[in-house]
């Protein structure tokens, strides 16, 4: 729990973003929905953009807990969450447009600006069906499969897919979200603290809870297989 709550910036500007509604609130960070004031990259200090977007364009933009920034390995997850997402280019994986930082009311923010997903997560439609369709589970499975060969193929690992992580659109595409865990196969040390576990307990391979620091792809592919028996079945399987 943080000693501190931060401030609301529902009705606020910060940087190039209109701030609107809030759309969740995390550990890391709260998320709006937000419109850009005007086309191309942000004007905000140390941005880093990707493709510009048009004015009035409509994004998710994380806003990280401003009380936690001297908490280095959370402020540095919450950077890496961009970066790697930056990186890539894929339709069933969210976007990331853009990392910066921004002053407001003479304090400093820092945030990312993520494509705006509307839709169901996988956990919703188990919870609404009971069991899911086998037409849909292939369907989902099929472009989930996809989204980890993107994310693979930039040398990453997701390391927390689970079904409040994979949400399909009214048009039935499949979107893989959070990147918050995500590590890229090359580093050294992880970004964990002495102890602490990365992931999520019933979906995670058994080498997460041996060695952090040399979990590899095969980790997501089994965690997809955990999802899917679940959404088959109604259950997790240990649980």
């Amino acid at each position: 729990m943080r000693a501190t709550q931060t401030p609301s910036l529902v009705g606020k500007r910060l940087g190039n973003y209109e701030i609107g509604p809030v759309l969740g609130e995390g550990g890391m960070g709260t998320v709006y929905r937000a419109r850009t004031v005007s086309e191309g990259a942000p004007a905000s200090a140390g941005a880093s953009a990707g493709e510009p977007l048009a004015a009035g364009s409509i994004v998710a933009l994380k806003v990280f807990h401003p009380e936690l920034v001297t908490d280095e390995v959370t402020f540095r997850r919450f950077q890496r969450e961009a970066e790697l997402g930056m990186r890539i280019r894929h339709g069933n994986v969210v976007r990331t447009y853009e990392i910066g930082s921004a002053t407001l009311d003479g304090s400093a923010y820092h945030f990312m600006a993520m494509e705006l997903v509307e839709g169901q997560t996988a956990r919703d439609l188990i919870q609404e069906m009971g069991t899911v369709p086998e037409h849909l589970i292939y369907l989902l499975a099929d472009q989930a499969l996809d989204a980890l060969g993107a994310v693979h193929s930039q040398g990453m690992i997701h390391r927390d897919l689970k079904p409040e992580n994979l949400v399909l659109t009214t048009e039935h595409r499949l979107l893989l979200m959070d990147l918050g865990v995500a590590r890229l196969q090359q580093e050294g040390r992880d970004l964990t603290r002495a102890g602490e576990f990365v992931g999520s307990l019933a979906y995670a391979a058994p080498e997460q809870f041996l060695d952090q620091d040399h979990v590899g792809p095969e980790a997501d592919i089994y965690a997809l297989g955990v999802v899917m028996y679940e959404m088959a079945t109604g259950k997790n399987p240990f649980g």
